[in-house]
């Protein structure tokens, strides 16, 4: 089967429902069944209700389903691969601290774009990813057994992701 990653610019409840209907379309259409399926979505502006109530949904989902959410945008997970931020932020703080630390290795003109196609490659060569990992993995632990996900700020489950790509290989 096909990996497939489809962008929707959907809110998070209308996401999971998405990724199940792509589910069913898939399996369908190869009449098998769909070995693992993710989300990925930003809490953003989201309401705080709707944001738990999809992570939860995700969870208790039989299976699962994998659920790589970002409080407050997926920018954080790009910050985490140079430095340990543990402070609440505002989604306007992440371009300015992006900038920040690629511009020591890219010079001082560059400019963060969102949905930049080089970003990985900027991240893969300038940052880290077992910081990131480990960064990650840290500010989960503050939040640890707390379900109420749109209080996570900041907190990334990308790591969860890479780890289960990761093994992939």
């Amino acid at each position: 089967m096909p990996e497939d990653i489809e962008g929707t610019g959907r809110n998070t409840q209308s996401l999971v429902d998405e990724a199940l209907r792509l589910k069913q379309l898939y399996e369908k259409e190869y009449n098998r069944p769909v070995d693992r399926l993710w989300t990925v979505f930003d809490r953003d502006s989201f309401s705080a209700s709707d944001f738990n109530n999809a992570v939860l949904r995700c969870q208790n989902s039989k299976p699962a389903i994998g659920c790589a959410w970002s409080n407050e945008a997926f920018e954080l997970w790009y910050l985490l691969h140079f430095h340990y931020y543990n402070h609440n932020m505002s989604r306007k703080d992440y371009q300015g601290l992006i900038e920040d630390n690629l511009r020591p290795f890219v010079g001082d003109d560059y400019k963060y774009q969102k949905n930049s196609k080089v970003m990985y490659d900027l991240l893969k060569e300038h940052g880290s990813l077992e910081n990131a990992i480990r960064n990650a993995k840290r500010l989960a632990g503050n939040f640890e057994n707390r379900q109420d996900y749109a209080n996570h700020n900041p907190c990334t489950t990308v790591w969860q992701l890479v780890e289960e790509l990761m093994e992939l290989k």
